[in-house]
């Protein structure tokens, strides 16, 4: 069985964060598995802008 191929934009994985709606549902998918997730370096840099811009974590956390 093939498995489907996404792209996750910064929503995604900012809300499968600190929520756990749809977008918690799908990360934890791609988790198990069940989901082939394609990611480029600009929405990993662009994930850790808006977690530094808009949420009170250090350094540290937003690279984990």
């Amino acid at each position: 069985m093939n498995k489907p191929i996404v792209v996750f934009d910064t929503n995604i994985f900012i809300s499968s964060v600190f929520w756990e709606g749809k977008s918690y549902i799908l990360v934890k998918k791609a988790i198990k598995q069940e989901l082939v997730v394609y990611i480029s370096n600009g929405i990993i840099d662009e994930i850790k802008e808006v977690l530094a811009r808009d949420f009170t974590l250090d350094k540290q956390e937003i690279d984990d």
